[in-house]
């Protein structure tokens, strides 16, 4: 029973190394420069070489898992512009025919000239009474009650 677990501990160490030699080189490299920084020869030069693998070692994983990560952020970024570019359909279309859209009403309104803007600034709403009026009304209606 215990040969079939070393057997198999042995065997998926290797199925790794096989699949993964860039790792296994990595390992080697570091296992290398460790003994000979801290074990057989103790020097600078040695310590900073394995600490150069360290890093290359880390950058490999960085790079390996960044390309990844710039097509789903390219998936992502352009799922968004598609969907601003649904959204603004509506604008851009009220834009190409001369006229803008208003925010508020979310409707295509025409362009007004200059004079057509001074003269709806100074336009006298006719449809609801002054507001002194109303005031008026609602303090009667109060001290009826």
């Amino acid at each position: 029973m215990s040969e079939e677990k070393k057997g198999n501990w042995f065997i998926k160490i290797l199925k790794k190394c096989l699949f993964s030699p860039i790792n296994t080189f990595f390992f080697l490299a570091l296992l290398y420069f460790g003994l000979q920084a801290y074990v057989f020869s103790p020097s600078v030069g040695n310590k900073i070489s394995m600490y150069a693998v360290i890093a290359l070692w880390i950058f490999w994983f960085i790079a390996k898992y960044l390309i990844i990560l710039i097509f789903v952020l390219a998936i992502i970024g352009g799922g968004a512009y598609m969907y601003y570019e649904h959204t603004q359909k509506e604008v851009r279309k009220c834009e190409d025919s001369g006229g803008y859209w208003n925010k508020n009403t979310k409707s295509c309104e025409k362009k007004l000239t200059l004079w057509e803007k001074i003269s709806k600034l100074f336009e006298v709403d006719t449809k609801s009474p002054p507001k002194e009026i109303k005031a008026e009304k609602t303090t009667s209606k109060e001290t009826k009650e």
